[in-house]
């Protein structure tokens, strides 16, 4: 048995337009990307609707040139058929934030927990290199050669060095 296609009345008023004018407005100030998370029915509806208006061109209004209007159903198929992340994807990322932040716990606990004054901490570690650096630095460094030169010949001799003289 065959079907006949009802009449369907259109009001004018009830038809979808996409107004590049109107658009540009109401996206003014947005940024460039959002992530929004679809499922599959989501995305099937999404691409059902997108199907259906790209037929007719009439409905996109004030848009400069026919490209324009091709460029944004492209990056739309493009974002509904071709997603950044999917839930794993997602979980993954959410562990690893939270073992981030489990590490920065750790590392403010080992450098003097909720309590401790970092400032303090790492001025103390800056005031003992501090230290080292003026001790190292008061040292002759000739003497020192001449006390490490031994054992960086027994080392060069191990690692196939040739031998070097000591005085």
């Amino acid at each position: 048995m065959a079907y006949k296609d009802q009449k369907v009345t259109t009001h004018a008023s009830k038809i979808f337009q996409s107004d590049y004018a109107n658009q540009a407005d109401l996206i003014q100030g947005e940024p460039d990307y959002w992530i929004i998370c679809l499922t599959p029915a989501s995305v099937w509806l999404l691409s059902s609707l997108l199907a259906f208006q790209e037929l007719y061109r009439n409905r996109w209004v004030n848009y400069p040139s026919i490209s324009n209007r091709d460029e944004l159903i492209a990056d739309t198929w493009f974002a509904l058929e071709c997603p950044m992340a999917c839930q794993d994807d997602i979980q993954a990322i959410n562990s690893t934030l939270q073992n981030i932040s489990l590490t920065l716990i750790e590392m403010r606990d080992r450098l003097g927990g909720v309590d401790a004054d970092l400032s303090v901490d790492l001025n103390a570690i800056k005031t003992a290199i501090d230290a080292v650096n003026t001790s190292v630095g008061t040292l002759d460094i000739a003497d020192l050669i001449d006390q490490v030169e031994p054992l960086l010949d027994g080392v060069g001799v191990i690692l196939g060095a040739p031998a070097v003289p000591i005085p």
